[in-house]
């Protein structure tokens, strides 16, 4: 049995922050736990989006696509977690199922 990927270090949770350290508008607090922290959450349900919705979007798809580029796969259900795509330390997950992630 593979240890947890936070336990080994091959997983971390992440946003992005402004030059003064204010987080950038993810859609949701940092660790939600509902179903507004899905990755692909602005991608779809798009019937009723803010300003506020867009600019998530885009920030997630920033996020997204600056950890898959580092060589970082992303959790489905957490915007936030992400895991190095390296068996040997535990990683279990895809990327984002259903994600468009169109940049």
């Amino acid at each position: 049995m593979r240890p947890a990927p936070h336990a080994t270090g091959g997983a971390v949770d992440l946003t992005i922050v402004w030059d003064d350290g204010a987080p950038l508008w993810m859609g949701s607090l940092f660790d939600d736990a509902t179903s507004l922290a899905g990755t692909d959450r602005f991608e779809r349900d798009t019937d009723d989006f803010s300003f506020s919705h867009e600019e998530a979007r885009a920030n997630r798809r920033l996020l997204y696509w600056l950890m898959i580029e580092a060589g970082f796969s992303n959790h489905p259900d957490e915007w936030v977690a992400l895991f190095l795509r390296r068996p040997d330390v535990g990683d279990s997950h895809g990327q984002a199922r259903g994600a468009v992630w169109a940049g």
